[in-house]
């Protein structure tokens, strides 16, 4: 299964341009994209924070920068681990 992430302004989705690798820069595509949604692994979170991966991989959304989420910061790919800066929330929009 898995999950595509669409921008209901733009239309487009969230996803890469080439191989998932450490450092890839997430950005906006033309095409969906496929992602996997799990429950993060992270104790004090479990049921709100989540981890999106690439599908099938061990990749995960990642903040690059750890000790902060400046606007601007750039969202990347990184193996997953269990680092608040992997973890997202679903806020339902209103």
């Amino acid at each position: 299964n898995g999950w595509f992430i669409k921008s209901s302004r733009s239309g487009k989705y969230l996803g890469i341009e080439c191989s998932s690798n450490n450092g890839t820069a997430v950005i906006i595509v033309s095409n969906p994209y496929k992602w996997d949604v799990k429950d993060s692994d992270v104790d004090g979170v479990h049921g709100i924070g989540y981890a999106i991966l690439v599908h099938g991989t061990n990749n995960s959304l990642d903040l690059s920068s750890y000790v902060g989420s400046a606007n601007g910061t750039k969202v990347q790919l990184w193996g997953s681990w269990p680092g608040a800066n992997q973890i997202w929330a679903l806020v339902e929009r209103q």
